[in-house]
């Protein structure tokens, strides 16, 4: 999962299905209105061990 918080206008944008690890790269197109707006970003990973998961919130 990969978001992004605008706290100004209380606003997100998010994805939660996100590119494979290997393909090592994912785009989110945030809305131009928060130009100049401080943001904040947030991902969250999920590992496949076997058959065991985890969860890492970053």
């Amino acid at each position: 999962m990969l978001l992004v918080y605008n706290p100004i206008k209380k606003e997100s944008t998010y994805i939660l299905d996100g590119a494979e690890r290997s393909t090592g790269v994912e785009i989110l197109n945030i809305p131009a209105s928060y130009s100049g707006d401080t943001v904040e970003i947030y991902i969250c990973l999920l590992l496949q061990q076997m058959v065991k998961y985890q969860i890492v919130v970053i």
